[in-house]
Order: structure tokens, then C-alpha cells, then sequence
């Protein structure tokens, strides 16, 4: 990434609701509004939760996963690929522990440590042997001893019982990291990693904490992406020249963080709407402090924001041109500022222009931009505070419920302009289909 910006000016058709819920932004996406789908999942909680770049998936007390937002490529999972903008349940899951969403595809991994995918495969990122899209879960092929997923833009990874890594789909960037420049339909091994106890992946970067603190990344490299000191890819993996060692990580946009052992935050790459926390918009090809951020338990990097979990409050930083930040506004920050009205979060993601979290009691909030229905509130409307997805832990008489019931939240059309940001040297993901902007 890097370079002088371009700045593209898309002319959506929105369907704004007529709630008053929260400040409202004009969200971005196509004159089609998505379609309610009836889901039979209100009252049922949550227990993990994933913010994609245009859709968001939850897995449900009871093992199923349920997804809402765009889905013109299948990544809701639902048979359908058509875009909700309230929760449906995927088909034929009831044993998932962990979900994770990408541009448009999203992974499950299963109680038996078996992963399944569904929605666009141009790169093979469902891992299933073939580059045929599906809007049903299929397995990945040759993994049965997952721990942990991954989705990154368009190709995932699992963390295997055995502390090493696998990873496929688009490989272009080197982001499977297994030596090559080339896609995989199937997983193929990380080179050399061994001892990994997390992993994440986002536009063309890969990383994994290991296991004595120490973070090692691989893929798409400008701006610093791999924080190793240098601005170059790597189809295998490199150390991040870290000052102290990291409990969890995140790889975002371009940019990654890591939490370290003191409770402080980390940021490297780019740093164009601020993303690095630092207080300024200077990318960075080594990790730099967050500003005032101390305490962190867990941190998300998203499209060009981040956010980090401080005990049950979450505060975030980046670009917030769609509400992302969740502070009321739609401006960018770059330094933390704390989400309104949000104080029992158990787990946050950040996405692509929007922003999800998991509270105490089994339900979800998400905020930013919700053009194709991202927020799961049954509206289109782009909110800069948190608003409750509908359903979701929540009894079948309450009133988000009921607005599931009925379709969604009533509303109008209106038409808005958004200018959309897009970095002209970002990761090679020619061939993907439905790369938007950030809303």
C-alpha cells in the first residue's frame, strides 16, 4: 500500500430506516436493498462473532453460525446469494466453535477440528480442491486437526494441533507462505513455522504469534506490512522486530498490532488514516506504541481501523469515515477514543468499514457502515455508535426480534454519494470478485 491515494466516488442507493436507534451516515453499496431472511435464531446467544469486509457472521450458543450483510457471492452460507440485513443461519452447521469472515468467503471450524467454507472460490479460497463458488458450507480438504481459522482477503489458514500452520487460496502476495507466489485450491504447508499458538491473516499478510511471545508474518510487505524492517513481500516467513512480547495479534488492511505482555499495543504498516495509533499518518515497517492505550486484552485490526479491548470497554482508531470508531462521529482518529455505550464486550472484531462485538450476555452490537446490511439491525443505515443485531441472544417479544419478524426496520431511498478510499499499490487479488469499499 502507500502511495498518493485515489479517491473514488461511488454512487449507491440506500435504504435509510426511520428508528432514530443511532446517528446515521449514508452507508455504500448497490440500488439493491438486501432482503430479510426469516432465521429462527432469536433468543439464541452468541459466543463468537467476526466483522468481514462487507458481511458479519456469529457462531450461536448452540453450534450453528449465523451471517448477515452482502452475499452476492454466497458468503452467508444460507443457499441463497442474496444479501440480508439481518441474521440467517448458515446451512448444515450445528457444531461450530470459531467463525472468520474475508471479502466474500467465510470459514467455520467445527467441534470434530475439521473447517468448512462457503462463498467465492476465484482463488480457491474455499480450499475444497476447486475454484467453484459455493453458497453452502463445503469441508477443506485435508485438515482435521484444526485449532484455529483465519480468513484473510481471499484465502484462509488453520492452526494445526501440532503447532504448525496451513494456508490456502490466493497465494499471489506469497501470503500462503509456503515459499511459492501461486494460489492453492487445497492447504499447503508454512514454511519453517513450528510452535505457532495463534494466527491471523487480513488483505495479503499473514501472521503467528509463537509460542515464546515472538511474531512472525508473511505475504504482502509494503508499507511495512510485515514489520520485519523492510517494505518487501515475503513468501515465507520473517520475524516482526518486536520490543517486548505479544499475547495476541491481528492482521488487518495493510496494517497489523499486536497486544504485548504489559498491556500495551503495537501497530506496524500502513498508516494512512492513522491506523497505527501513533498520532500520526506515517507508515511504519516496525512496530510503534498505540497513544494512551494501556491495559489491552485483545486488539482487531480492520480495513484501515483498529480497536482493542481494555476488561469490557473497547476503544478504536483509524479511519472513521463510516462510523467504524463508534465515538458518534465520522472522522478519522489517530490516536484511541473509547466506543459510546459500549461497556460488557467479551470479544471484538474489527472489518472492513464496520465494527462488531460481543457483549457478557450472549448478544451482539455492531457499528459503521452498513450498505449491504453489515450491522445485522434489519436497516441499511451506516451508524456511528453501536447498535444491537437483531435477534441475537435477545427473546422472541423483544422489539429487534420483532423487527426480524416483520422484514427489518421500515424506511425510504436515498440516494448518496460516498468517496470511497482505495490504495492503488495494495495487495495483487486480480480476479476477486466484489472488492468494495470500505462501508
Amino acid at each position: 500500500m502507500g502511495g498518493t491515494r485515489r479517491i473514488l466516488a461511488v454512487l449507491v442507493t440506500v435504504l435509510v430506516a426511520i428508528d432514530g436507534a443511532s446517528p446515521a451516515i449514508a452507508g455504500s453499496g448497490t440500488s439493491t436493498a438486501p432482503r430479510p431472511l426469516a432465521s429462527a435464531i432469536s433468543g439464541v446467544s452468541a459466543v463468537d462473532i467476526s466483522a468481514g469486509n462487507l458481511h458479519s457472521c456469529a457462531v450461536l450458543s448452540d453450534g450453528r453460525v449465523a451471517c448477515w450483510g452482502y452475499g452476492t457471492s454466497g458468503q452467508l452460507g444460507n443457499g441463497t446469494n442474496s444479501s440480508a440485513n439481518t441474521p440467517a443461519a448458515v446451512v448444515g452447521i450445528t457444531n461450530a466453535v470459531m467463525v472468520d469472515t474475508g471479502n466474500a468467503h467465510t470459514c467455520a471450524l467445527l467441534s470434530d477440528s475439521t473447517v468448512k467454507c462457503w462463498g467465492d472460490n476465484g482463488f480457491g479460497q474455499l480450499g475444497n480442491g476447486t475454484n467453484t463458488p459455493s453458497n453452502v458450507p463445503v469441508a477443506v480438504s485435508g485438515i482435521s486437526n484444526a485449532t484455529k481459522i483465519t480468513t484473510g482477503f481471499d484465502f484462509g489458514c488453520a492452526l494445526l494441533a501440532n503447532t504448525t500452520v496451513k494456508c490456502w487460496g490466493n497465494g499471489n502476495n506469497g501470503s500462503l507462505g509456503n515459499g511459492a507466489n501461486a494460489s492453492s485450491n487445497v492447504p499447503v504447508v508454512v514454511s519453517g513455522l513450528s510452535g505457532a499458538t495463534a494466527i491471523s491473516a487480513g488483505s495479503g499478510t499473514s501472521c503467528a504469534l509463537m509460542s515464546g511471545g515472538l511474531v512472525k508474518c508473511w505475504g504482502y510487505g509494503g508499507s511495512g506490512a510485515l514489520g520485519n524492517g523492510s517494505n518487501n513481500n515475503s513468501n515465507t516467513p520473517v520475524s516482526v522486530v518486536l520490543f517486548s512480547s505479544a499475547t495476541a495479534i491481528s492482521v488487518g488492511g495493510g496494517a497489523s498490532c499486536a497486544v504485548l505482555t504489559n498491556g500495551l499495543v503495537a501497530c506496524w504498516g500502513n498508516n494512512t488514516w492513522g491506523q497505527l495509533g501513533d498520532g500520526t499518518t506515517t507508515a511504519s515497517n516496525v512496530p510503534v506504541v498505540v497513544a494512551v492505550l494501556v491495559g489491552a486484552s485483545e486488539v482487531s485490526a480492520g480495513g484501515g481501523h483498529a480497536c482493542a479491548r481494555l476488561t469490557n470497554v473497547i476503544q478504536c482508531w483509524g479511519n472513521g469515515g463510516f462510523g467504524q470508531i463508534g465515538d458518534g462521529q465520522t472522522v478519522d482518529r489517530h490516536t484511541p477514543v473509547a466506543v459510546a455505550n459500549v461497556s460488557t464486550a467479551t470479544k471484538l472484531d474489527a472489518g472492513g468499514g464496520h465494527t462488531c462485538a460481543l457483549l457478557s450476555n450472549g448478544t451482539a452490537q455492531c457499528w459503521g457502515g452498513n450498505g449491504q446490511g453489515a450491522l445485522g439491525d434489519g436497516s441499511l443505515t451506516s451508524r456511528s455508535t453501536a447498535v444491537d443485531v437483531v435477534g441475537i441472544g435477545r427473546p422472541a417479544n423483544d422489539d429487534f426480534a420483532k423487527a426480524e419478524a416483520i422484514g427489518g426496520a421500515s424506511g425510504v431511498t436515498q440516494t448518496s454519494t460516498i468517496n470511497a478510499t482505495v490504495e492503488p499499490n495494495e495487495p495483487d487479488h486480480t480476479n476477486t470478485s466484489n472488492y468494495s469499499a470500505q462501508a
